[in-house]
């Protein structure tokens, strides 16, 4: 009569199924993080590169024009224009089921494949501005708003009857004998001087304001919109000295502080240039990298019962496994997704050698080699630890990714015939990533630019060393 055996022995082993045999297998991991490593080796929160004290031009590039077109206007504070403070919290987990089939077809050679059903989530606690009051630059109102629309069209109006009531008298008083008071003053070079000022400011203006100008506008009563108010106030001032009092306006409309909907609609509209996805607690299912291989068995000295794990002796093995690219990769579009696979094929290697020392103890050791087979990807060219890089960086590249040496030493204490307890020290190498193509590109400022996706492989190259229990 057949009798189920117990089996002490988790992980992986150098057993290879006898002829006609068949091992199904179920190993569900759960692992959950929340800090990274630097490269240095050092940890850190997983959210370090998209939390900021000031999310500036330096981190979010589509901010660079705004700052072009303040200066057009004039003197700016020396402060960086900033959406103001961004808190991001960020938790993943990852939820692995390896659905595995095995089969004897020899005396020493076993064929296998295997399916992970794989549950990301990554957590996300997306927080502009908790204070309400950090940023200086926001939303322009006029993108949508016929009311802000309005009030910077009427602005600019006023700005353009004065420049031409100005002209006009400056032209009117070219006659020597026009009896106007105000012509020894028109006829000045200041009077020119505030006409063509005025002008420029006024088409400055317009380039920041309209709706079809900025995506960004000072926030009201930022130090850039004291700044502009007060010329404003100024040319109006100095028009009035010509008894021409069309400006009454006080300002455009200002930005307010960008909170959680500005910020997901700065990611995600293709206006602002970035054209990602919401920054947003995720949760996606589906099949990880498959793999099929075969195992054969150099060496056995224990029993011929391949899944007989007691007794004392030496096992060995070779195999060979192809994984399969069929993960979900990284997204380029997602900055905040865990991918279930590298979306790339791999040829593994691997041995693995079972010194057993009765019925209680064993020693596993086990190595692999991992050649990633090079493939193509569409990537967001840009040096590391850059959070939001602009939609212009997108672009599909020839990737390599570096091969892996994986050595583990396993030894095992078997404490009955259906519980064990293991130890194990792992030491991984991962050789850089060689990503290659250059692409010619316009930037945020309307500048020519020449991507390397050689950058790509800063900080690609992985040293772990592990104990576990």
């Amino acid at each position: 009569m057949a009798r189920a055996q117990g089996s002490p022995w988790f992980g992986e082993d150098a057993l290879v199924l006898s002829r006609g045999m068949v091992r199904l297998g179920i190993a569900p991991t759960w692992t959950r993080f929340d800090q990274r490593y630097r490269a240095d080796g050092e940890s850190e929160p997983l959210a370090t590169d998209l939390s900021t004290e000031s999310l500036d031009a330096t981190r979010l590039s589509i901010l660079g024009p705004i700052r072009e077109r303040l200066e057009a206007l004039g003197p700016t504070p020396d402060i960086a224009v900033s959406l103001g403070r961004l808190r991001v919290d960020h938790d993943a987990s990852i939820f692995s089921v390896p659905l595995s089939a095995e089969i004897g077809i020899g005396a020493r050679l076993a064929f296998g494949i295997m399916v992970p059903i794989v549950r990301t989530r990554s957590g996300i606690l997306f927080s502009p501005n908790p204070s309400v009051n950090e940023g200086n630059v926001g939303i322009n109102p006029a993108l949508t708003s016929d009311d802000a629309r309005a009030q910077n069209e009427e602005l600019l109006t006023q700005f353009g009857n004065a420049v031409e009531a100005l002209e006009a008298l400056i032209a009117a008083c070219g006659d020597p004998g026009n009896p106007d008071p105000r012509c020894p003053n028109a006829r000045t070079p200041e009077a020119q001087e505030l006409a063509e000022n005025a002008s420029a400011f006024a088409g400055g203006l317009g380039d920041l304001y309209s709706g079809t100008g900025s995506p960004f506008v000072p926030v009201s009563d930022s130090p850039f919109d004291v700044v502009i108010r007060n010329r404003i106030g100024s040319f109006a001032q100095s028009f009035a000295g010509f008894d021409i009092n069309d400006i009454t306006s006080t300002g455009p409309a200002g930005a307010t502080v960008a909170g959680y909907a500005d910020l997901l609609r700065i990611l995600t509209d293709p206006a602002f240039g970035v054209n990602a996805q919401p920054i947003a607690t995720r949760t996606t299912t589906g099949i990880g990298d498959i793999e099929v291989g075969a195992m054969l068995q150099l060496l056995n000295t224990v029993t011929r019962d391949s899944l007989h794990r007691y007794g004392s002796g030496l096992r060995a093995a070779v195999g060979a496994a192809f994984r399969l690219g069929t993960g979900k990769a990284d997204d380029p579009d997602d900055f905040v997704d865990v991918p279930s696979g590298d979306g790339q094929h791999d040829v593994e290697l691997r041995t693995q050698w079972d010194v057993l020392l009765g019925r209680s103890l064993a020693l596993g050791l086990g190595g692999r080699y991992v050649l990633q087979l090079p493939d193509r990807e569409t990537v967001r060219i840009i040096e590391p630890h850059q959070p939001f890089p602009a939609y212009w960086r997108r672009h599909d590249v020839d990737r390599d990714l570096g091969d892996v040496v994986d050595i583990q030493v396993t030894p095992r204490v078997a404490l009955g015939s259906f519980f064990s307890v293991m130890a194990q020290y792992r030491t991984r190498r991962k050789a850089e990533d060689r990503h290659t193509g250059r692409f010619n590109a316009t930037n945020d400022l309307g500048d020519p630019v020449t991507l390397d996706a050689s950058i790509l492989d800063a900080e690609t190259e992985q040293r772990e060393d592990r104990v576990s229990i």
